[in-house]
């Protein structure tokens, strides 16, 4: 935990733990999450997409088809 922030950050990447919390706050979207092998093998991606009430999520799947879920946040 960084003692100034009081936020989690990760030193090095093996650290990191997916839990996407530095892909969604990237507030240019310029980050995605490539997706584990154990799910879907490259380039299969899911980027997330912020807005004030919900994130759009767009799932990539290894053939290129295209999926958007909308998930409502508990912003206020």
């Amino acid at each position: 935990m960084d003692e100034t922030t009081k936020k989690a950050f990760c030193r090095s990447a093996r650290d990191c733990w997916d839990c996407m919390a530095c892909i969604k706050a990237c507030p240019a979207g310029a980050l995605e999450t490539r997706i584990p092998y154990q799910l879907g093998y490259y380039p299969a991606r899911l980027i997330p997409k912020m807005g004030d009430k919900v994130i759009e999520w767009t799932c990539i799947d290894i053939n290129g088809k295209v999926e958007k879920f909308i998930v409502k946040t508990h912003n206020k």
